[in-house]
């Protein structure tokens, strides 16, 4: 899902391969330590700071029983991504993420139309009508030109900042790239809520943390991107499965990503 080789579309769609508001390279053969890279970098990935100091963090006090959240895919956060300049916000990840999940456009789910044949069919749908799943918002907006941080404020219902603990009331959460990594992966993990993730910044935990079994990674085109939020808000089955998920990240989470971790991790690199 984040091999950015294998989608070259990046350029026009993600905000760090159109106007990244920082980057720099080297040609030299030249260690450089990151807490994030891409696919195609060779940076020595180390934990992040941001997770060891808690900046994001988890209140299981405030967490709800999964049977008393609310089935939405929840996302709260600003334009980070890319700089922008001339429009060219409209190509920048988040920004079309949002759009898109909040839009009204045709999207692609999957339907047993006929209960008596097995298999499924695609159907085509209006994304307006599950909106109902979807509560994502811009709380601030950043990292523009003027102009265009002035028609970003008019096109997208900008919401008040709030409190990352008010997410744990939904049954599932994104974790998505401003940047670089986004730093509330951990969070999310910890939580009792399902972690949907789009990202194509790798980071030190990349091993460890396994896709479909403690998150759910969302491709960088989006073609399914509502329809795996409505597959798991659709029946019991699908219900057991995402609680399943949810609860093997935080055992997962509170286990292999503590301080500790991090410590011993860093400590083999410096060796190493």
């Amino acid at each position: 899902m984040s091999d950015i080789c294998l989608s070259p579309s990046l350029s026009s769609s993600h905000g760090f391969f159109d106007t990244p508001d920082t980057h720099s390279l080297s040609y030299d053969l030249v260690p450089i330590f990151s807490q994030s890279k891409t696919s195609s970098n060779s940076d020595i990935l180390y934990p992040s700071p941001w997770y060891w100091v808690d900046m994001v963090q988890y209140d299981a006090a405030r967490d709800v029983p999964w049977a008393e959240k609310q089935d939405k895919l929840y996302w709260r956060g600003s334009t980070t991504g890319g700089f922008g300049s001339g429009g060219n916000w409209k190509k920048h990840h988040r920004q079309r993420f949002v759009d898109t999940m909040n839009g009204n456009s045709s999207a692609f789910v999957l339907s047993r139309r006929h209960e008596t044949k097995r298999g499924w069919e695609v159907e085509t749908v209006r994304r307006g009508d599950y909106r109902e799943l979807v509560d994502m918002s811009f709380t601030r907006v950043v990292q523009c030109e003027q102009s265009d941080c002035d028609s970003q404020a008019a096109y997208f219902d900008v919401q008040r900042p709030v409190s990352q603990q008010d997410g744990w009331s939904s049954k599932f959460l994104l974790d998505m790239d401003g940047n670089a990594f986004s730093g509330r992966f951990y969070a999310l993990l910890r939580s009792t809520s399902l972690t949907f993730k789009f990202a194509v910044f790798r980071e030190w935990h990349n091993e460890w943390v396994k896709p479909w079994v403690h998150y759910i990674p969302l491709s960088l085109q989006g073609k399914e991107w509502l329809e795996v939020v409505r597959y798991f808000s659709d029946g019991k089955i699908a219900d057991t499965q995402a609680n399943e998920i949810a609860a093997q990240s935080s055992d997962w989470a509170n286990m292999s990503l503590r301080r500790e971790d991090m410590e011993t991790w860093f400590f083999r690199l410096l060796l190493e």
